[in-house]
């Protein structure tokens, strides 16, 4: 069964149609990568996927379930591995305490020194977030993401803004996270990134379609 399964997604936005028409398959085990410039729809599509946004038509099966409310939703979102384009981490708690915040979110999760590891963000745990560097902040942000134990993992153009260094660290993480039989669905503008990390791709235009 695949990960990923949806078919003419629409969403609009008044007279702006931000996605148009998307049909997508991502197969378990892959890393799938959506790309194309700033506006045309990844992050839309995205998060009609991770059940953030609703669509106007269209169908969405995610680990062969759909978005409804109540106990089902919940469970599949246990499942789930969520980095936003811009997440939003308190600067005045420490890492450790960020990671034991999200964790408790979950029923089962990592514990911290599990998910730090995954990350290599061991000797930041006591720093605060707001003393960490873009990079050591984006790593922190997919520990978040991966504390649950999910098995997939969305990430939305995790790298923009970061410096080759900070880029390569977070590639690892990622590679390491489908080693152990996660499945990725990535958003990104670099052409680079698409070849290192994914095994298929999708392009959009001014449009996803």
């Amino acid at each position: 069964m695949p990960a990923i399964r949806c078919a003419g997604l629409v969403k609009r936005y008044a007279d702006v149609v931000a996605v148009a028409g998307v049909d997508l398959t991502v197969e378990t085990g892959e890393c799938f990568g959506l790309l194309g410039p700033n506006g045309a729809g990844k992050t839309t599509t995205i998060e009609i996927l991770e059940g953030l946004t609703e669509p106007d038509s269209g169908d969405v099966e995610v680990l062969g379930m759909r978005w409804r409310d109540g106990p089902e939703s919940r469970a599949l979102r246990e499942r789930l591995g969520i980095q936003l384009q811009e997440t939003q981490l308190g600067d005045k708690l420490s890492v450790q305490e960020t990671v034991r915040l999200f964790g408790s979110f979950y029923r089962s999760s990592h514990s911290v020194d599990e998910v730090l590891a995954l990350v290599e963000l061991e000797e930041k745990r006591r720093s605060w977030v707001g003393k960490l560097s873009g990079g050591q902040k984006q790593r922190l942000a997919v520990a978040c993401a991966l504390v649950s134990r999910p098995e997939l993992l969305f990430l939305d153009e995790p790298t923009t803004g970061l410096d080759p260094q900070s880029r390569r660290q977070l590639w690892d993480v990622i590679s390491r996270f489908r080693a152990a039989g996660g499945t990725v669905l990535l958003t990104t503008h670099y052409m680079e990134e698409a070849e290192r990390l994914c095994d298929r791709v999708s392009s959009s235009g001014p449009r996803v379609s």
